[in-house]
């Protein structure tokens, strides 16, 4: 299979099992939907997104990095199973307030992560649960709640640890990074790493839209250029760099988002307040 072949298939199988995954037996009732946006985070999905989005496997992910490093922390992740007749695992780390924690906590600290879990089985059944990581100083862990959680108020372990630091790690560089997220209408969503030039290429066989002839442009950067004025040859207008293009599109039968890096965004509307002063 070509490295499109593979991208494809890998993104048609997700997806279904996202649409098709139900709750098994569990007093945690976690619709699927609370890890939106996961992004594939398996060695054969690594793999398939290097070879069809060159750098990819070279993002500088960070081993060490903290809630002080990040903004607005709020990761989902699809990982590779840990038990048998298992498909894939979900996890999502996401910073709460106090507000969020009140009576829901054994114990109040000044950092409080929640972590919801997720174990997806080949039958497309799947068991959730979700519990709380407090600290004092963001770099040792404790499990802080619910209050009928196994094992409540002790250490977190070396693997909660791990993929705790994963997700911190994986966070801090998506401030850099462009994403797609996709999937079937009503039904969960993942989501994938690319670039403005990556996701015209991949994409462009998307959907023409209902009602046009043809497809709308993609999300993307429009550079800062002068532009011949049309109705006086020798003028020009000054154009600053901005973010243009549409956001949403269907692609395959799949919706489709594409989010644009955040500190792209922060660039584009640092530039329009620029331009708004001038």
């Amino acid at each position: 299979m070509t490295p499109a072949e593979k991208f494809e298939k890998l993104v048609d199988d997700i997806a279904a099992f996202f649409a098709l995954a139900e709750m098994g037996r569990t007093p945690h009732r976690i619709s699927l939907t609370n890890f939106n946006a996961a992004e594939p985070f398996t060695p054969d999905a690594i793999e398939i997104f290097g070879e069809r989005f060159p750098g990819y496997q070279d993002r500088p992910i960070p081993g060490d990095a903290t809630l002080k490093d990040v903004r607005n922390f709020d990761l989902s992740l699809m990982v590779q199973p840990n038990q048998p007749g298992e498909l894939f695992s979900l996890m999502r780390h996401r910073r709460v307030s106090t507000q969020e924690t009140r009576g829901r906590l054994s114990r109040a600290l000044p950092y409080t992560i929640e972590v919801t879990q997720a174990h997806v089985m080949r039958d497309s059944h799947y068991s959730a649960v979700r519990f709380f990581l407090g600290s004092g100083d963001t770099k040792s862990w404790t499990v802080v709640g619910p209050p009928e959680i196994v094992g409540l108020n002790r250490p977190a372990s070396s693997l909660e640890h791990t993929n705790l630091q994963l997700s911190l790690g994986v966070h801090f560089v998506r401030d850099w990074d462009w994403r797609v997220v996709l999937g079937y209408v009503g039904h969960p969503t993942m989501s994938f790493v690319t670039d403005p030039v990556g996701a015209a290429e991949v994409f462009r066989l998307r959907d023409i839209p209902e009602g046009k002839t043809r497809r709308t442009a993609m999300m993307h950067w429009v550079r800062e250029h002068w532009r011949q004025q049309r109705k006086d040859p020798n003028a020009f207008t000054h154009v600053r760099e901005h973010l243009r293009g549409a956001e949403r599109f269907v692609w395959n039968g799949l919706s489709c988002q594409i989010v644009p890096a955040p500190f792209d965004v922060r660039r584009a509307e640092a530039a329009k307040a620029e331009k708004g002063h001038v």
